[in-house]
């Protein structure tokens, strides 16, 4: 899976509420999973969340990184990394 988008239901509509990105290595690990939210005030999808997943040996690193409006730019939130070692590598 590369992709896919939430819908929440607005009366008797469906309409964009999350979208979800995956990217993955040659291996078939996703290294990222990016979130956005929908902005039906001007009609597009706003970036707010990347998760890049480093894998080494059987230790697994997820590091989060939030939106910046102002940078244009995800931003890493160092306090919300986690590395840990995964049984199933």
């Amino acid at each position: 899976m590369v992709g896919q988008t939430v819908f929440k239901k607005d009366g008797a509509t469906l309409t964009n509420y999350m979208k979800y990105n995956y990217k993955y290595d040659a291996n078939k690990r996703m290294t990222e999973s990016e979130t956005l939210k929908w902005n039906s005030n001007k009609s597009t999808w706003n970036n707010d969340l990347l998760v890049k997943y480093t894998y080494e040996g059987k230790t697994v690193t997820t590091n989060y990184y939030k939106w910046n409006n102002k940078k244009k730019e995800y931003v890493i939130v160092p306090e919300m990394t986690v590395t840990m070692d995964d049984p199933n590598l």
